[in-house]
C-alpha cells in the first residue's frame, strides 16, 4: 500500500484521506493499520455494496442531468468510524526505513532472533 501511495504521490496524486468499505473495513486494528502505513487519516462508511451504489449513482446523474459530484456528495453513507495514523509507526513501513532497520540487524546479528 505505502509503495503504491508512493508512486502515486510520485504522479501528482495526493489525497488528503483513506476511506475503507467492505468487510475488513469494520474491523479497528485493519482500520489503524491502514492510517498508519498510509500516515492518513481513515474513513469507514456505512452500508454496503459501495461499488454498486457508485455505479447507481452516475447512471443516476446521468438521467436526472445533474453533477455526478453533487450527487455523490448528497448520497454518500454516513461516516461509521474513523482511525487517525499513528506517527511513532510511519517510518517502519517507509522503505528505506526498513532496509536500514535491515541493515542494523545483520550488523548487529541479531536477525532471526
Amino acid at each position: 500500500l505505502r509503495a503504491c501511495q508512493d508512486a502515486l504521490a510520485g504522479q501528482g496524486v495526493i489525497k488528503g484521506q483513506v476511506t475503507l468499505v467492505g468487510g475488513g473495513s469494520r474491523h479497528q486494528t485493519w482500520q489503524q493499520a491502514i492510517a498508519d502505513v498510509s500516515g492518513l487519516p481513515v474513513t469507514v462508511r456505512a452500508g454496503g455494496e459501495h461499488v454498486a451504489r457508485g455505479a447507481a449513482t452516475q447512471i443516476a446523474a446521468i438521467l436526472r442531468q445533474q453533477s455526478l459530484l453533487t450527487l455523490a456528495e448528497a448520497w454518500r453513507p454516513d461516516v461509521v468510524a474513523q482511525a487517525n495514523p499513528n506517527p511513532a509507526h510511519l517510518a517502519g513501513f517507509r522503505l528505506d526505513e526498513r532496509r536500514s532497520l535491515l541493515g542494523e540487524r545483520i550488523a548487529s546479528g541479531h536477525l532471526g532472533q
